[in-house]
This record gives structure tokens, sequence and C-alpha cells, in this order.
């Protein structure tokens, strides 16, 4: 009994350690002393380390940016101006080769590495070093903007490449070890660095950058440490296989111990043959922006729930456009289906295929209406050409003040393409509403705003709870 009673002890003292540790095991283990189970663990993590570890590789790239020569600032912009015009001139512009570090991961023996697009975008050169210090000039077989996926190509003899997992057969609690190799083409042994941690949590979105059409949904949330620089590395389970493609970390401190977000590997699967072969993917498209109702939102337009999804913009030739969407439709039915936010709507529309003819239930004004809706296929260069856009008009703004007096908490000024928040007054309803400095105002209640005259009208005639749409969407504010 005392012998059995001393086993159980050992046994207990041996989990509390490996507790501390942070791992967690739901399997019977042997009775062994807490110092031998615990290097039983650690010989398994270095070959884990040391076999997936060959197949990590460190990716430089450059890229050539213009630059203003001069790019002074007076504080003035009259002075500005003048300095410009009378004694700099027409401001001379250089190219400048730009670094960009990051990770990737050997996928196969033919070279194929799979890493981040935002890591490769716009490259002139990329350079692969491997763990035994070869180096090697990549070729981009395929990229993908909206799921931040990439596949570079070296030819290399010799190559060690790693095992894709499943993704879906992970939970919550399970260990994950983090790998990456920023900085091997900068040091004698680039031998790739390893975090280790658990599943955090499955399914987990990002905010939407603005003016981006890259959305991060359906991610593995880690506590295995990813360093700045690990993007494109492999997240991988306890048999070394991948599971994840390593793509943001969020810490406040801004040091390497915070919340680390991973792209599923089955999502990459999807996707990965038609990228190996340069092949366009093709994305159903409905041609429609749209976010979560919130309980303001839901009292606003009568609901009892906040469920279903708002129509925040319709673009122009669309599938959505011809079906006759608008905008302020709630969808609350799709083929059938209830829709209850905008993460389970777009799950469904990924189900269907281009071409799909679907019945969708809307709710315009309090009146219920059923649209019938040909899913499309997503325009080619949607995002390129709006980037482009944006870099021909950053900058050129002509920003003028105005004094116009608060209202519900806001200042505001005129800008090109509309009036824009410039300061929102703490604990206003403004602010509770859920508006921030910056944000774009394009509409309050049925006025449209596209000049100082629309928005001081819209406001002379506002009463009640407010709808106001910005660039990102609808929000309500409370009288």
């Amino acid at each position: 009994m005392l012998k059995n009673s001393k086993k159980l002890t050992i046994y207990r003292l041996s989990m509390y350690v490996l507790l501390i540790g942070g791992f967690v095991f739901v399997s019977q283990l042997p009775a062994l002393s807490a110092t031998d189970l615990l290097l039983q663990i650690e010989q398994k993590t270095s070959r884990l380390a040391e076999d997936v570890g060959k197949a990590v590789v460190s990716i430089s790239t450059e890229r050539t940016e213009i630059i203003k020569e001069q790019d002074r600032s007076f504080g003035d912009e009259y002075y500005e101006r003048f300095f410009q015009d009378f004694l700099y001139g027409k401001i001379a512009q250089r190219a400048y080769k730009k670094i960009g570090l990051g990770s990737g991961v050997i996928i196969d023996s033919q070279g194929h590495i799979i890493t981040n697009e935002h890591i490769i975008s716009n490259a002139d050169k990329i350079i692969v070093t491997l763990t035994d210090g070869r180096q090697f000039q990549a070729n981009i077989k395929g990229s993908n903007y909206a799921t931040d996926l990439a596949i570079i190509k070296i030819n290399a003899p010799d190559i060690h490449h790693a095992k894709i997992g499943n993704s879906d057969s992970i939970k919550p609690g399970q260990l994950a070890f983090a790998l990456g190799n920023p900085f091997g083409f900068a040091v004698e042994k680039p031998e790739p660095s390893i975090n280790f941690g658990i599943i955090s949590a499955l399914n987990q979105s990002l905010p939407k950058i603005a003016q981006s059409d890259r959305v991060y949904k359906k991610l593995i949330q880690t506590d295995a440490g990813i360093n700045i620089g690990n993007s494109g590395g492999p997240l991988v389970n306890i048999h070394g296989e991948v599971i994840g493609i390593n793509v943001a970390v969020y810490n406040a401190s801004r040091g390497t111990n915070g919340i680390g977000f991973a792209i599923p590997s089955n999502s990459a699967k999807l996707i990965l043959d038609n990228i190996i072969q340069g092949e366009e993917i093709l994305y159903e498209w409905l041609g429609i922006n749209i976010h979560d109702l919130n309980p303001a939102l839901a009292n606003y337009f009568g609901l009892s729930k906040p469920r279903g999804v708002l129509v925040a913009g319709v673009r122009p030739g669309s599938p959505a456009e011809k079906a006759g969407f608008e905008e302020k439709d709630i969808i609350f039915k799709f083929n059938r289906e209830k829709v209850k936010n905008t993460l389970e709507f777009i799950d469904s529309i990924k189900k269907r295929k281009t071409g799909a003819k679907l019945k969708v239930k809307v709710i315009r004004r309090t009146i219920i209406r059923e649209l019938n809706l040909t899913i499309g296929k997503r325009p080619t260069g949607i995002n390129k050409n709006k980037q482009k856009k944006l870099s021909k008009t950053s900058g050129q703004l002509k920003k003028q003040n105005l004094n116009i007096p608060e209202w519900r908490g806001l200042e505001v000024k005129k800008e090109q393409g509309g009036i824009t928040i410039v300061n929102v007054r703490q604990n206003s309803s403004a602010e509770t509403g859920g508006l921030k400095q910056g944000d774009i105002i394009n509409a309050v209640d049925a006025f449209e705003i596209k000049t100082l005259d629309d928005y001081k009208k819209a406001i002379d005639t506002a009463s009640g709870n407010v709808l106001i749409k910005t660039q990102h969407g609808y929000l309500v504010i409370t009288e």
C-alpha cells in the first residue's frame, strides 16, 4: 500500500511539474520520477525541433521604393510651398532598396515553400536561406492576397520537407510549437527558433484593416511565442505535423509573449495546388459589404434581437446589385438557412459554387423581401486596383479646418471625400456609439454627406437615435 502510495505521489508531482511548464497530458503516464519524465519530454521536443527545423527557411526580400529626396516639414503649409517652389524646385525622387524578412516552410521534395503573401508581395528579389547555410534565389509560383498565402520555389538538392497535418483535428489545450527563422541569412549557423505552448482557441478573427480586402478569419490562436519576423513559419503539433502558418502576433507591449495567430493548414490545402500551378483562385462573390448587428443597430431597425447581417454597401455591377440588394438591407435568411452573423454568412457563401442560384430574404424598412441571387466570380485585380488608387491620392488631400459647433461630442473638418472626425469628446454619445477620430462620415440617417452644407442640414434635422455611416459601416448614436 505504501509502495503504491509513493508511486501515486511521484505521478502527481510529475503532473504538477508538467503543468508548471505549460504542458497538459491526458494520457496515462508511467510512474517515473519528475526528472525522468521531463527528460523524456525534453528529448521528444528536441527531436521535433531538429526534424521540423530542417524544413524551416529564412526569407529575405528586396523591393524598390520611390522616396522623395527632400522630405522636410516647416509646420506651416505656406512656408512649405514657398521653399518647395522657390528654393528646391521640383522635389527629386530616388529609388531605395527596402529589405524585408520572414520565414517559410518547405512542403515537398521539389522545393516548394509556403509562406505569407505579405512577405513576398512586390518583391524584386527573394533569397531563401536553409538551415545548413545554403542560399538560393526563389521564384514566386503563385500567391493569394485574400488568404495571405504564397508559394515560392527553389531549385535545391538534398532538402528536407515537413508534413502537412489536419488542422480540423486539433482542439484547445493541445500542444503547439511555433518555428521561424527570420535572420538565417545573417548568422553563421542559421537554425530556426522554436517556442512551445498550447492551442488557446479556434475560429478566431482579426479586425479588418481599413481600405483592405484581406480578412483574417477562422484562425488558430496560440500562446506559443511567435517572434517578430516569424510570419510564414509553421505551427506544428506534437507529432511534428504542420497545422498552421504563423501570420500575426498581438501584444500591447510589443514584445514576443503575446497572442499568436496562424492560418489553419486545411485552409491552405484548399488552394495549395492552385497556387503551385499559378492558377487563379476563384472565390464566390456577391459584391456587398456587410457587418454584424449590435443591440443598438437592432433596436434602431426595430428588431427584437441582433441577429442577421447588415448590408453596408453594394458594388455597382455586382451580383448583389443585379439581385436588387440595397444598403441597410438586413439579411436574415439565406437559401432557407437562418443567418446569425457575418462569419456564418460568409461560411455559407463559401459552400456554394459560382453560378449557384439562391433565394435570400431581407428586411427592408420593416418589410420582408425575397431576392433571387446568382453567385458570381470575384473579379481579378480588385485589391491591386484599390491599392493603386489609394497610393495616387495619398498625401494629396487638402485639409480645411472649419469652425463647426460640436454635435453630440463631435468635432469635424471638411476633407476631400467627406467629413472627417478630428476629435470625439470623452463620455459623449458619439464615443459611446463607437465613433473615433479619423472616421469619415458618409451619411447621417437618410442624408448622404459629401459637403459641409450636407452635414449641417443633416445635424439640424437629426433627433432621437441617429444612424451614422462611416467608412467602416453603420452605427447608432443615441440621444
